[in-house]
């Protein structure tokens, strides 16, 4: 067989670019502006509030630059294979997409149907980073492909439906605008969007249009079932029962996906009419022997009779012929001089991007059988457009006449497209048999052929080492979609925050060990919650799903069987299981989320925020034995994560203690709490991370050969040593020591270099004794210890009262009261006076407002950055919910737990129950040089 070239880029990306510049300028209704005018105007663009109706356009217009992005970066890298022209072509393709974006944006300045904002300027720039992120992870595997399809057309028919599946799953949950608040899910639940069997016809569909979408989706989901037969490697027919559990579970799936989509339409019939396509494909997969083209094109020239008197009917009343009455001659005449419009894709620009989608989905469906009909006569694709094209022209001449039909001269072009590319599809197929468990070698130089495996290559230390399985890539997929959708709605430094993630993804992609390291260190590191309030599901928990994600995909699953292996995952096993039941408890009775369900420590749902980190490391547990088993050492990469965490958190603890009180201030009662937000309720968390580091850092300390690494050791165990003396923790102090001794006397065991590590482990402690004994005679530390008999005396009352709320019997015994139901059961059930106040969020979702609860006072924090010698006002709107006409606002000098240098202002409430607004001055020179205030 000859071989021959990959097929260019070039073609493709200008086909999309002009697209992409055509599409934003429709419907090219241009107004001249000064050039100075358009600039300033420019210049001037805001970001507009993009509510749930207008999140499907936002989303379109970042979902339409990921090609630019991705063919881009292609063009730039042609077929080189290196890393650092990848690289350098990514970030080439980025600064011409954006610049691409910025252009179109100030361009459509000159045609005032559109809408320029930087809402759209965020979405192209986020969509062309993804995009020049795919060519980065997927552009040399894009490349072999290409050049695979070149050398061996053979492999055409099966990458043919593997691009029709993936088309298929995009469509099926395009536009891609996702729920984002829990009014927005309440809204959906109450809607006619949905239903278990049905969901309710929208009000300008006809029955017949509504009914057609059943069959429709059937013939959908046909070729799935050619692409499940042709993933098994035997010849034996594919197991209908099977194929038809496959189809109810994938139906299932994206049914549950579109419930959570603006726009979607859930409904159960659709999972069944998936499953049947996906039988009937299998079905004719198993006699595919008995249905090759030629045969197949017989039996549709015998009955292409029946056949057209059947589809040309059905064609017109689906194109609206019968929808109401018509007009004459004239009319339509009329009609056509003063209503139609021959720019292309002039009518979708006035719809929604979900239904300009649908309709171009429909109307290619509508007129794929010219398609069918052309390949079973034998005609060549360009006949079957053309015969399209006259079909489309006489269905769009008849809209004319009926009056609430609307006619759209750009269906002909879509026609004429549909029944193009299906010929030529058919005619592929035809010609080229589909293979029983095709495999395709994504080789550079290597011939591809039938029956080879895929290397998984690939041995250095940080590169990655195979391919994970289809499974592993729709869930990566899958993460990355509910990511970005996460990532719109987050309330604070969206870009920095997605640009961070996003290199994050294409640096473990390259090198997956490095994810080992990024966890720990990101533990006490990466935590936005001060800033944006999030604390149920945050940064840290996407960094773990786009870590797992990748993974799963780049870490070759082992075989191999260790005796150990049972008795960790049966640990595991047993883990999961007593957290698994024990959060069941916690939410029932179930209760359906609103808006105060993920804000709060006293929601049934806090249960949720504990019980995900034993999910994160037990789906972690597998992805280290992966890892291990492909000669990546996960230990030493952890132990360098670890330490990073702790150079952060001293480098913050002393940044900490500058700016709140003094470095050699002991009797000051202020305590640090670090990096770490989880600190604001008075918990142990710096403490026991600096107690949990430190011997990973001492163990490096020792086991380096390197002067300079010793000595950088030495003084980050002596500002650890510093960080942890000064949370005046006594418990940290313990478990500091213990820590100390236990790896010291652990680090002599090693005979080779005895005096050597016994050397510099009894420096580093005597200095870290040294520098402790200090901190430790402070006036502060003595206090605290001379009250440990009775504070041990305080904490046995609190477990025995926290013991004693739980309530009677056997469940409670076994399972407990539910995992994160201490904080609402000490709350109701507790003899102690002292209560916490509560708070919660009230009104409209667009304009909440804050109430709060009597009891022991919290404090609702908000960070403003303040500047010396400025002028300040304080504005509130309040409303008092009882007999106190007071309120008081603290403008403080604060990080999370300790205030200094408050600022009070206490305002006069009128007692009727109504909104008041006040406004205040602030002195600036109160406010102090430091920047920081809350």
């Amino acid at each position: 067989m000859p071989t021959r070239a990959a097929p260019s880029v070039l073609p493709w990306w200008l086909l999309w670019v002009a697209f992409v510049v055509y599409g934003s300028l429709v419907p090219w209704d241009f107004k001249p502006v000064p050039i100075d005018q358009a600039i300033s105007q420019f210049m001037r663009i805001s970001l507009l509030q993009v509510g749930a109706e207008g999140r499907a356009d936002w989303v379109a217009n970042g979902v339409l630059y990921v090609p630019v992005g991705f063919l881009t970066a292609m063009l730039l890298r042609g077929r080189s294979t290196s890393a650092w022209v990848a690289l350098l072509a990514g970030a080439a393709a980025l600064v011409f997409s954006v610049g691409l974006a910025v252009a179109i944006e100030f361009v459509q300045l000159y045609f005032p149907p559109r809408t320029v904002s930087l809402n759209d300027l965020l979405a192209e720039c986020i969509g062309a980073a993804l995009g020049v992120g795919l060519a980065w992870l997927g552009g040399s595997t894009f490349v072999r492909l290409l050049s695979a399809l070149a050398h061996n057309p053979r492999l055409s028919g099966g990458l043919l439906l593997l691009a029709y599946a993936l088309v298929y799953l995009a469509f099926s949950l395009f536009p891609f605008d996702v729920l984002v608040s829990w009014q927005e899910l309440a809204d959906k639940y109450s809607s006619r969007s949905w239903g278990w069997l049905v969901a309710g016809r929208t009000a300008d569909e006809s029955a017949i249009a509504f009914a057609s979408k059943l069959p429709a989706e059937v013939l959908m989901a046909v070729p799935l079932g050619f692409l499940l037969g042709l993933q098994r490697r035997s010849a034996w027919p594919v197991s209908l029962v099977k194929a038809f559990a496959f189809g109810v579970f994938l139906g299932i799936a994206l049914e549950a996906m579109q419930f959570f989509i603006v726009s979607g339409t859930s409904q159960g019939l659709s999972a069944i009419t998936r499953a049947v396509g996906v039988c009937a494909g299998a079905a004719l997969w198993n006699r595919r022997q008995h249905l090759e083209g030629p045969a197949i094109q017989k039996v549709l020239r015998i009955l292409s009779v029946p056949l057209v008197l059947v589809y040309l009917p059905l064609l017109v009343v689906l194109s609206g012929w019968f929808s109401s009455p018509w007009h004459n001659l004239n009319g339509a005449l009329a009609r056509l001089a003063q209503e139609v419009h021959f720019t292309p894709f002039y009518y979708h620009y006035f719809t929604t991007e979900a239904k300009a989608v649908f309709s171009l989905a429909a109307v290619t469906l509508m007129y794929a059988p010219v398609g069918v009909l052309a390949w079973a006569f034998r005609l060549q694709a360009r006949y079957a457009a053309v015969a399209a094209l006259l079909l489309a022209l006489l269905v769009e001449a008849g809209k004319l006449f009926a009056k609430a039909a609307h006619p759209d001269p750009t269906n002909l072009l879509i026609a004429a497209a549909a029944s193009f590319v299906v010929a030529k599809a058919l005619q592929l197929l035809a010609a080229e048999p589909l293979q029983d468990g095709l495999e395709v070698r994504l080789e550079p130089s290597a011939r591809v052929g039938h029956g080879s495996r895929a290397d998984s290559g690939g041995s250095g230390i940080g590169t990655g080492t195979g391919t994970g399985s289809g499974t592993a890539y729709v869930l990566g997929a899958l993460v990355l979609a509910l990511g970005v959708a996460w990532l719109v709605g987050f309330p604070t430094q969206r870009l920095l925050l997605g640009a961070g993630l996003v290199a994050y993804t294409l640096i473990t992609w390259h090198r997956p060990i490095v994810m080992f390291a990024a966890i720990p260190a990101a533990v006490p590191l990466l935590d936005l919650a001060p800033w944006s309030g999030r604390f149920f599901l945050d940064e840290l928990d996407w960094l773990i799903l786009i870590s797992l994600a990748v993974g799963y995909i780049r870490f070759p699953q082992t075989t191999g069987r260790m005796p150990r292996r049972l008795l960790l995952w049966g640990l595991a096993a047993l883990l999961a299981l007593s957290f698994g039941a024990s959060t069941v408890r916690a939410l029932l009775p179930w209760q359906m989320p609103d808006v105060n369900a993920f804000n709060n420590y006293f929601s049934p749902f806090n249960g949720l925020r504990i019980t995900k980190g034993v999910l994160w490391a037990i789906l972690l547990l597998p992805l280290m034995q992966r890892a291990s088993a492909a000669g990546r050492d996960v230990v030493a990469a952890f132990g360098t994560g670890m330490i990073a965490g702790l150079a952060g958190t001293v480098l913050f603890a002393l940044w900490e203690r500058i700016s709140f009180t003094e470095l050699l201030n002991y009797s000051d009662q202020y305590r640090i709490a670090g990096p770490m937000s989880a600190m604001h309720n008075g918990g142990a968390y710096i403490e026991c991370f600096l107690a949990v580091a430190v011997p990973f850092l001492l163990l490096r300390v020792l086991q380096t050969g390197s002067h300079w690494r010793r000595l950088l050791g030495g003084v980050l165990v002596l500002g650890a040593t510093y960080a942890l003396m000064v949370t005046f923790s006594r418990n940290g102090y313990l478990a500091f020591a213990v820590a100390f001794a236990v790896l010291l006397l652990a680090a002599l065991r090693e005979r080779s270099r005895r005096l050597t590590t016994t050397l510099i482990g009894l420096g580093l402690a005597g200095a870290a004794v040294a520098l402790a004994v200090p901190i430790f005679q402070g006036t502060f530390v003595q206090s605290r210890m001379a009250t440990v008999v009775q504070d041990y005396g305080i904490r046995q009352a609190h477990w025995a009262n926290a013991l004693a709320l739980r309530d009677p019997g056997w469940p409670t015994l076994l399972l407990g009261s539910g995992v994160g139901r201490f904080p609402a059961a000490r709350y109701w059930a507790s003899p102690e006076n002292e209560r916490t106040a509560t708070y919660q969020l009230v009104g409209p979702s667009g304009n909440p407002a804050l109430r709060l609860g009597v009891g022991q006072p919290i404090y609702i924090d908000q960070i403003i950055r303040l500047q010396p010698q400025q002028s300040y006002t304080l504005k509130l709107d309040i409303r008092p919910g009882g007999a106190d006409n007071t309120a008081t606002v603290h403008l403080c000098h604060k990080w999370q737990l300790s205030s200094y240098d408050c600022r009070q202002e206490t305002l006069r409430l009128e007692n009727n129950r109504k909104w008041q607004h006040f406004e205040r001055k602030i002195d600036s020179g109160v406010l102090g040089a430091d920047p920081w205030y809350a």
